[in-house]
């Protein structure tokens, strides 16, 4: 690897990435996993998902167009201002980081963690909703359309799930809010 600049060499970065995760998936997928190690290798997946460098440039990007509070419309452009819009496979990646929050917030929920399902549902909720969002910068293409269809129904599902893990804690109020939310995006649909 080149160590003047860490991202000379991004083909290895993916292949590693890549290898990884098909391993961690492997391990998911099996029936007979523990549950313990399925939650580790969940959150595996979500940390090397979270540092790919294409994957960092689209949320410093949303996470700056969010607090500025810009208009939905140009959420997640592309860091660059290249007026192409962002690559299929980043759609893809952005899709699979959520629900793999969602997965691990679930996981963490049947293992009896109600407060780290909560937290993962809160960052899957809000990589849900950034997606969506943006989706619109995606690609005008067909698939893409059925992948946002895919992160608006996985959105309005994590959110049930999560009002009622908040419910379970007690958090009554929040889990209010999170249902109102909910009918905000079933509306938005």
């Amino acid at each position: 690897m080149n160590v003047a600049d860490p991202y000379a060499d991004r083909h290895l970065i993916d292949e590693a990435t890549h290898r990884s995760l098909t391993l961690c998936r492997a391990i998911i997928s099996n029936p007979n996993t523990d549950t313990n190690i399925r939650i580790s290798c969940l959150a595996k997946c979500v940390s090397l998902l979270d540092a790919l460098p294409k994957v960092r440039e689209f949320d410093v990007q949303a996470t700056r167009e969010i607090k500025q509070k810009v208009p939905s419309k140009t959420l997640a452009k592309p860091v660059s201002d290249d007026p192409h819009i962002w690559p299929p496979e980043l759609i893809q990646i952005l899709l699979d980081r959520a629900i793999a929050l969602k997965d691990l917030a679930t996981a963490y929920r049947q293992n009896g963690d109600a407060q780290n399902s909560a937290y993962n549902f809160d960052r899957a909720v809000t990589l849900l909703e950034s997606f969506v969002l943006a989706s619109p910068l995606f690609s005008l293409a067909q698939s893409n359309e059925d992948t946002k269809s895919i992160a608006i129904n996985t959105l309005l599902q994590v959110l049930g799930d999560w009002a009622d893990v908040e419910q379970s804690l007690g958090r009554n109020a929040k889990a209010a809010k999170i249902r109102m939310r909910t009918d905000k995006w079933r509306f938005r649909q």
